[in-house]
């Protein structure tokens, strides 16, 4: 176990990181990747790294990947057919306004045809009235001036025309790539889903058997404990860094004021306040506190509650520290409130787990999904879809498995639902 600490460390520094306004795609990417590269060396390093369910890691986290793939990549494809689609209209426009000028301009050149081919020399010359002489002359000129903001308007409707179908070509080759990308990522999630079926097939009965035993529990939710404990700290600090970063800026623009007069500038009741400080980390998050949203909210999954919070798991052991709902795969699984993600991995004998921390201590957690649609450092919105149900982590049954946790200590996560 000597590599589980510098799991930890490595977990607050992305938990920071993730929550950190100024950290870059970049630093997240390396951060995962040292992650990942300790999580190896840790589970190496066990001495019960030989259970059975580990076996499906590798390919639940494949198919948890490539799922996502395809759920950005479906949004993306809807993003450019809405475009193509504003191109197409906005091209019918264009052709039907180019259309009308054409027409526009074929009669006032059929008008000036009719009245003859006069210029301007024949008209002084022919003894005209001078007043009609000028009303003439003055009528030709509009005439002339209609006829070149015709052609000119003409001109810019057909290079706009050429630009909307060049722009409707690179959309459709967007499209067409988003396609070929969708499929490859269809084809690779079969594999592992072959992958994920072989090693069921294998070792199922084994998963199971170990699954049920007291021991692997208390140590699976062990190893749960002592990771939203990290968690817990990191986001700790952060609040205590903030909130001493904001002291020290209050402190400064008070400084500031009072050593206005002494540089010549009067203090008026007219003259500016220093600014309030920045509203505290949970606020700035969610919005609102989430201490006040007990009774508000709304269950993450629509299925059969199968498993209550404090009841006994089989055999006896341990008791449920959560909630358990059978409901079929694939199904969205939506975030309780507002909030960062702070993990988003594979955890034995949890499956693709995702936590988020709601700040003020609270963090909910989503486990044995099939996939995971958020990535640490993402922010979320109350009843976003951050996930998909499934039954990873050796989970005979598709569902989804739910906790509550305060200051890392879990709760019944029923209290604080609406209309329970």
């Amino acid at each position: 176990m000597k590599h589980a600490p510098r799991l930890f460390v490595l977990l607050v520094l992305l938990s920071g990181a993730g929550n950190a306004v100024a950290v870059s795609q970049e630093d997240l990417v390396r951060l995962r990747q040292h992650i990942e590269a300790l999580r190896r060396d840790n589970e190496n390093a066990q001495a019960n790294r030989s259970q059975a369910a580990d076996a499906l890691q590798q390919s639940e986290r494949a198919i948890s990947d490539a799922n996502r793939r395809v759920y950005q990549l479906d949004r993306e494809q809807g993003a450019v057919k809405q475009s193509l689609a504003q191109l197409r209209a906005d091209s019918d426009a264009a052709r039907l306004s180019v259309t009308r000028q054409q027409q526009q301009l074929a009669q006032l050149l059929n008008q000036q045809y009719m009245r003859g081919r006069d210029d301007t020399a024949k008209l002084l010359m022919n003894g005209q009235d001078p007043n009609q002489l000028a009303r003439n002359l003055h009528y030709y000129a509009c005439l002339a001036q209609a006829r070149s903001a015709l052609i000119a308007s003409l001109h810019a409707g057909l290079a706009r025309l050429d630009k909307l179908a060049q722009a409707q070509q690179e959309k459709q080759a967007q499209l067409d790539s988003i396609r070929q990308q969708r499929l490859a990522q269809r084809q690779q999630l079969e594999v592992q889903r072959q992958e994920k079926r072989r090693v069921i097939d294998k070792l199922g009965a084994q998963i199971q058997s170990q699954r049920k035993e007291i021991a692997t529990l208390e140590r699976n939710e062990k190893h749960l404990t002592q990771l939203v404990e990290a968690l817990a700290k990191a986001a700790a600090k952060r609040a205590a860094a903030r909130k001493a970063a904001q002291e020290r800026a209050a402190a400064a623009r008070r400084k500031h004021h009072q050593a206005a007069p002494e540089r010549g500038q009067e203090v008026t009741p007219e003259s500016p306040r220093p600014r309030p400080a920045t509203p505290v980390p949970e606020l700035a998050i969610t919005g609102t506190s989430f201490g006040r949203l007990k009774g508000r909210l709304e269950l993450p999954v629509h299925g059969e509650l199968v498993h209550r919070f404090g009841t006994p798991r089989e055999r006896g052991g341990s008791l449920w520290k959560g909630l358990f709902f059978k409901a079929r795969a694939g199904q969205p699984v939506h975030v309780v409130a507002a909030g960062r993600v702070v993990f988003a991995d594979w955890l034995r004998g949890f499956g693709n787990l995702i936590i988020v921390d709601h700040g003020s201590g609270y963090m909910s957690l989503y486990s044995n999904n099939e996939t995971l649609y958020k990535q640490v450092g993402d922010a979320v919105r109350a009843g976003e879809t951050i996930a998909a149900v499934g039954n990873s982590g050796g989970d005979p049954d598709a569902g989804l498995y739910f906790e509550l946790r305060y200051q890392s200590r879990a709760f019944d996560p029923m209290s604080w639902m609406a209309g329970k």
